[in-house]
């Protein structure tokens, strides 16, 4: 399983042959794409307004509750251990909640946020974190 930032379907929505490389390899059980309430929040202010429809994927709530950011029913109660640790000093709570979904539920993580794959590939090795590039390679690589 495996799901993308916000800023990756940015670059997605630049290749229709990208677009139908993922939905292919979805069709055939090759990948699925996850979508976490919060990766779908941001999608919703993006200029898709909303989660693109360009190949099948499955909503799932975040993995950690936190009071002011998570919406009620979109999130679950969870150690947060991925969440603080990938906070640290910042503010960006939005990032931290991402991370610790991809380590509680995702294989694979593809985001162009170099801080974001920094931080969270040094913190687990249960979910591979992908820029855009590599993250196409590893999708041919399947095709």
């Amino acid at each position: 399983m495996l799901w993308l930032c916000r800023h990756i379907y940015d670059l997605i929505s630049k290749s229709e042959e990208v677009k139908e490389l993922i939905s292919t390899l979805v069709k055939v059980k090759k990948i699925e794409i996850l979508a976490p309430d919060m990766v779908v929040r941001e999608l919703e202010n993006s200029p898709f307004k909303g989660h693109p429809d360009w190949f099948p994927s499955d909503k799932i709530t975040d993995s950690t509750f936190i009071l002011d950011h998570s919406r009620l029913d979109f999130a679950r109660l969870g150690s947060g251990d991925i969440y603080e640790k990938h906070k640290g000093e910042s503010n960006k709570i939005s990032d931290a909640i991402i991370a610790d979904t991809a380590v509680s539920d995702a294989d694979i993580f593809a985001s162009n946020d170099k801080r974001c794959r920094n931080r969270l590939g040094n913190m687990s090795s249960s979910c591979t974190v992908y820029d855009f590039n590599d993250f196409i390679k590893f999708l041919k690589s399947l095709n």
